[in-house]
Parts: structure tokens; C-alpha cells; sequence
């Protein structure tokens, strides 16, 4: 008996792909040229660090949200609610209470002390050698951290466009070097801003087609509910993966750190002229 068997979809870039990406490389490469040689001099640190504290509101908040949607959460994410269910979902209702907490306890402190770092604040509020203590872990995190943020993004390109691995994170992690030595925090903002629109032009399409794909949202919603993709696991075994209170109790603290005492989350927010701006 003949059995019809679907090709396997061709994962190989067309021309349209890589004018995709040569224009995202090259955009963020002219941005930072812009505001290095071109865009207002920078003339105190402040400048430099925080965009003269004349950033408007729509290019940090699209910076914030672009800093968080990495290459692990469009792609580590999605597969673990397709594997374990959608109770990850209840760390979008967790969040809200960390943003209103930092908002009233936390930035002000920066804020109204007007720092660059927040382990200016540690320094000040305890003691020098704790600061060189939290820099050191710091820099630990981020050196672990940001290798898997690169390699995940350009493990995809490899697959698509057949270049070696090596050479896709060197070229693309020059690229970022780049824009933001020469450019700034100005630099960093507006090449996110670029980014975010990129991304979440390219998450619309993707839920358009996967939804069409699938039979329709009526058709996804009933697979869902057939298949126990919306239970909610309420056991408090913290060994147990993706439980109410691993993800309402575990994230909430993970996002406490993350948007309260992170170093990008708080620069970003004190580069706004004014509280009501990062209210916004």
C-alpha cells in the first residue's frame, strides 16, 4: 500500500532571508555610526550612559521588552508549554505585581539618587568590598549567561544558511560590540527598539500562518483542552516541573530580581527625564 508522505519543508535561507538580516546588521551597524560621529556629542558620562537623560518613553519600553524576549524565551518557551502545558502563562499575572512594587519601592531609590550603576547604591548603602563582591557576580552571570543567548540565534542561522557556528557568533557579537562602543546607550536603545518591531512583526505572522496551518483558533483550543495542555497543577511538590506555585511563587522571585535590581532595567528606566515617564 502507498503511503503519502509530506517532503520535509527545505530549512535553507532564500535571497529574502539574508536581505532580511544584512539590513537588521546594517541598520544596527548605522545606528551606532549616527549617534558616534553624528548625533549630539556626548559630553559628560551621562551622556554616554544614559542618553542625556532625554530618552522618550515608546524606545525604552520597546528596549525593556526586547531585552527580555531573547533567543531562550522565543524558543525554550513556546516548547515548554507545548510539552508541559500552558501554566508558565501564570508568570504574566505574577509580573504584574513585581512591576508595581519596583515602581513604588525600588526606582525611586535610583532614581532620586541619580546613579549610573546600581552597585553605586550597594557601596553607598553598605559597603565597598559588598559592590566589588556584587560586580564580580555579576560579570560571572553574564559571562554564562550571554554564550547561550548567542549560541541559540545563530545555531538556527547555521542550520539555515550552512556557515560554520563559530563564525556566525563571532561576526554577529562584533556587530553588537560595535553599535554599542561607538553609539552608546542611544545606540543600544534604538537598535532594541528596531529589533522588537522586527520580532514581534515576525511572532504576528508566525500565529497568523501556525493558526491557519492548524485548522483555526476554534480547532487550537479544543486540541488544547482535549489534550490537558490548560491544567493547572496545584501539588506544592517543588520537585514537580511547571506547577502553580513553581511558576506564581519561582518566577515572581526570579522577575524581583530581574526588573528591581538589574543593572540594564534600571538604567534604562532613570535615563527618562522624569517618575512620570517611568510610570508610563
Amino acid at each position: 500500500m502507498d503511503v503519502n508522505v509530506e517532503e520535509p519543508l527545505d530549512p535553507k535561507f532564500l535571497w529574502y532571508d539574508y536581505a532580511l538580516f544584512s539590513m537588521m546588521l546594517l541598520f544596527s551597524a548605522g545606528i551606532g555610526i549616527y549617534y558616534g560621529f553624528f548625533g549630539k556629542k556626548k559630553e559628560v558620562v551621562n551622556d554616554y550612559l544614559l542618553g542625556g537623560k532625554e530618552m522618550s518613553v515608546f524606545p525604552i519600553a520597546m528596549s525593556l521588552t526586547s531585552s527580555v524576549l531573547s533567543a531562550v524565551s522565543l524558543t525554550a518557551i513556546p516548547a515548554d508549554i507545548y510539552r508541559f502545558g500552558a501554566t508558565y502563562w501564570l508568570s504574566t499575572i505574577g509580573i504584574q505585581f513585581v512591576l508595581v512594587f519596583v515602581l513604588y519601592a525600588i526606582i525611586p531609590v535610583f532614581y532620586n539618587l541619580q546613579l549610573t550603576s546600581i552597585y553605586e547604591y550597594v557601596e553607598l548603602r553598605f559597603h565597598r568590598k559588598l559592590r566589588i563582591v556584587c560586580s564580580i557576580l555579576y560579570a560571572v552571570y553574564q559571562i554564562t549567561f550571554l554564550p547561550i543567548i548567542i549560541y541559540l540565534p545563530a545555531l538556527a542561522i547555521a542550520q539555515g544558511t550552512g556557515f560554520n557556528i563559530h563564525y556566525i557568533t563571532m561576526f554577529f557579537s562584533t556587530v553588537c560590540i560595535f553599535y554599542t562602543t561607538i553609539g552608546g546607550f542611544k545606540a543600544v536603545i534604538w537598535t532594541d527598539t528596531m529589533q522588537f518591531v522586527i520580532m514581534a512583526g515576525t511572532a504576528i505572522m508566525i500565529t497568523v500562518i501556525g493558526t491557519s496551518a492548524s485548522g483555526g483558533f476554534q480547532k487550537i483550543w479544543e486540541d488544547s483542552l482535549e489534550s490537558g495542555r490548560f491544567h493547572i497543577d496545584f501539588d506544592p511538590d517543588p520537585r514537580k516541573r511547571d506547577t502553580f506555585w513553581t511558576i506564581c511563587v519561582g518566577l515572581v522571585i526570579y522577575w524581583f530580581q530581574y526588573v528591581g535590581v538589574n543593572q540594564s532595567c534600571i538604567q534604562k528606566c532613570i535615563s527618562l527625564p522624569s517618575m512620570a515617564h517611568i510610570k508610563k
